[in-house]
């Protein structure tokens, strides 16, 4: 079977309309091969060209995306976002103005990963007094509370962050005492 050469000058447009550039195909086809076809084909190409453009151009803007979106995570967590650590309160030391608790989960964030471990002691630092702004505040069921009325054992929600100056501190910015299933029955039934 004999082969014959066909070539062909087409342009190739953009999508917005502009002209890129002029190419020439050059087809080795068996006798018969229209220049009709040969432009098909050729069009069928340009096609499949500019399907993987867009998937590459896809691409890249799914990885801009993922990389702004981690850059706004980890400033967030940079600016004092608190973690929230649930624990079994242990004690208060009103001298040294700290907390322990037992840490049963530690938190989402990197530093609760690194910081606590589950079913370990933990120490927070807190400040009892001050502005709402600055102080560590305490809720009791949502109502205002003291660091003095939590008894030893009761489960807490800290939500903390580690301090500016000192990055191995813990300091506790809010703790919320979780009353159990039956203290909120016996609560609610007496009302």
């Amino acid at each position: 079977m004999r082969r014959r050469a066909c070539s062909l000058k087409l342009q190739r447009v953009c999508p917005a309309g502009r002209l890129r550039k002029t190419e020439t195909l050059r087809r080795t086809a068996t006798v018969g091969f229209t220049r009709r076809e040969a432009l098909v084909k050729h069009e069928r190409i340009l096609e499949m060209h500019k399907l993987a453009n867009r998937s590459v151009a896809g691409l890249a803007v799914f990885a801009l995306a993922i990389a702004f979106t981690s850059m706004i995570v980890g400033d967030a967590e940079a600016k004092g976002k608190s973690t929230q650590t649930e624990a079994k309160w242990i004690k208060f030391d009103a001298e040294a103005n700290t907390i322990t608790v037992k840490v049963k989960k530690p938190g989402r964030t990197s530093d609760a990963k690194k910081m606590l471990k589950r079913n370990k002691e933990a120490t927070f630092a807190v400040k009892p007094e001050g502005s709402v702004l600055t102080r560590t505040t305490v809720a009791i069921n949502g109502v205002k509370g003291e660091m003095t009325d939590i008894p030893e054992g009761k489960t807490v929600n800290i939500y903390w962050r580690p301090d500016e100056k000192d990055a191995t501190v813990l300091r506790a910015r809010k703790i919320d005492v979780i009353l159990s299933d039956e203290e909120l029955d016996a609560k609610y039934r007496s009302e």
